[in-house]
């Protein structure tokens, strides 16, 4: 993760120590980008953006945001777009998924792109369930490593992945149409 976080220059000390403290996480492209790099697959992409998901109560929601833009502004990060979750069409996930993320805040610098998603998931494993290809159900944090299921991390070094949501819009065909470029074989579940 040091090295993905150099990249989009960021001082890795510090966003791995503000993960530690608010027990947030990466999830998505960025992690498992990061997760083949530390098994020696050497990819030869990059991920588009690092997604960091933060827990949230109504609490604490506030004080997150403008502790998460503080430290990305010393990094260089501006605010770019700024969406509530109720205007945030995220077709192939459903209802329950999308009550759970309650606002996103888009950073930009150099063409590089941090994406603060502030949601009241529980846990990791009941927000990755629901990402719609496997492959980026993976997630990581300081404190935990990475986190994905074992069929997921093998299905990662066998470079496959799977389509995860019944309906495949055109977002997802877009995001399968990537993967494939990356390298990965990209199947539809098959249900028993």
């Amino acid at each position: 993760m040091q090295q993905l976080f150099t990249q989009f220059g960021l001082n890795a000390d510090l966003i791995k120590s503000l993960l530690d403290v608010t027990d947030n996480y990466i999830a998505g492209s960025s992690a498992l980008y990061a997760y083949q790099k530390s098994i020696n697959m050497n990819p030869e992409w990059m991920p588009n953006d690092i997604d960091i998901w933060v827990r949230v109560s109504s609490d604490n929601l506030e004080s997150y945001k403008v502790l998460y833009k503080n430290v990305l502004n010393t990094q260089g990060y501006k605010l770019d777009v700024k969406v509530k979750s109720s205007n945030y069409v995220y077709i192939g996930y459903d209802t329950i998924r999308l009550s759970k993320i309650t606002d996103i805040s888009s950073y930009v610098k150099d063409n590089k792109k941090i994406q603060v998603i502030f949601h009241t998931f529980e846990k990791v494993e009941d927000n990755l369930r629901d990402f719609d290809l496997s492959i980026c159900s993976i997630a990581w944090s300081p404190k935990y490593g990475f986190y994905a299921s074992l069929n997921i991390l093998e299905d990662i070094r066998n470079m496959k992945g799977f389509i995860q949501v019944d309906e495949i819009d055109s977002r997802t065909e877009k995001r399968i149409e990537k993967y494939k470029a990356r390298g990965f074989k990209i199947y539809k579940k098959v249900e028993l």
